[in-house]
């Protein structure tokens, strides 16, 4: 339920990122056809670039701040378990959560890809 919670929250996310970067093109557009001048054009373009950064860091941002939701969401309601997983290729520390072939954990909820 969770994980699906964040998805959505996720892709809300993406969407308003995606809105903002369209905004901050169009905007460097309009303002590049008002001037002729270059030093303004060029002021134009870094304002989109310091707007399509902004957007992107709100994004991650809101990723970030979903996924401790989600985990703060995990193991709130009553007769729960924690699944347990330990088998060929892997290695679990504290939390014991399945870490899939080839992973492992650390403490509970972070999973670290591990690479050949």
């Amino acid at each position: 339920m969770e994980a699906a919670k964040e998805k959505i929250l996720n892709i809300g996310a993406t969407a308003k990122a995606g809105m903002d970067k369209t905004k901050a093109t169009a905007e460097e557009k309009i303002e590049r056809m008002k001037t002729r001048d270059p030093l303004q054009k060029e002021v134009a373009e870094g304002r989109k670039l310091e707007k399509i950064h902004q957007a992107e860091l709100a994004k991650q941002q809101a990723y970030k701040e979903n996924a401790i939701q989600k985990g703060e969401g995990e193991g709130e309601g009553e007769g729960e378990t924690e699944a347990h997983h330990v088998g060929a290729g892997h290695q679990t520390g504290l939390g014991g959560h399945h870490a899939g072939v080839g992973h492992q954990t650390g403490l509970a909820g972070h999973r670290t890809a591990v690479g050949p």
